[in-house]
């Protein structure tokens, strides 16, 4: 059962317009814009049973063992992965991307841009294959449907009956993985 006590938590100010809270390695911050005077506690209280069961999920999800490739992909490997998957699928999805860019994403495994490119995280490099497939699969409905509504889950349903224990096992991978390798420096300078 989540707790109700309060977790530590760091404030990061960006050029944003709304406040928002991000767990991207366990760790809670708190993202708030550069403008304007903002009651970060007021926040923290108002969203706590979020927090607490986020910080919940992740260290049930943290204690799960998880196999890490013994040897890593290359990113050359990977990408001549990435593209036989996509190969693969372009029947079932019905699209292709119109491009294919592998970097290194702070808080996910993979993005579909409205221009139809797709971005996949580097980190791809340490997954099973079967879950590097899944992640593919995934943002390639994307192609087709940009929200996860009920017509993105039934063309994802087409290859993975429970994409549910797909994500899980995402979200277990994620933190072993960002757990041991720091996350990387945003792009943008910081005015804090």
């Amino acid at each position: 059962m989540p707790s109700n006590k309060k977790i530590e938590y760091q404030v990061l100010k960006r050029n944003i317009k709304y406040p928002r809270l991000e767990f991207k390695t366990g760790e809670l911050i708190v993202i708030i814009p550069h403008v304007g005077n903002f009651d970060v506690p007021k926040f923290i209280d108002k969203y706590q049973k979020w927090i607490n069961d986020k910080n919940f999920s992740i260290k049930k999800y943290n204690r799960k063992k998880v196999e890490l490739r013994k040897v890593s992909l290359d990113k050359a490997e990977l990408r001549h992965f990435i593209d036989e998957i996509v190969t693969k699928n372009v029947e079932v999805t019905g699209f292709a991307p119109r491009r294919i860019i592998i970097r290194r994403m702070r808080s996910k495994w993979g993005s579909c841009s409205t221009a139809k490119n797709l971005c996949f995280n580097s980190l791809l490099c340490k997954l099973p294959d079967n879950l590097i497939e899944y992640v593919v699969f995934h943002e390639m409905c994307h192609l087709r449907q940009r929200k996860h509504d009920g017509n993105f889950k039934a063309i994802l349903k087409k290859r993975y009956s429970n994409p549910e224990k797909m994500e899980k096992k995402l979200f277990s991978y994620w933190f072993a993985i960002t757990t041991q390798i720091p996350a990387p420096q945003s792009r943008r300078r910081s005015r804090a």
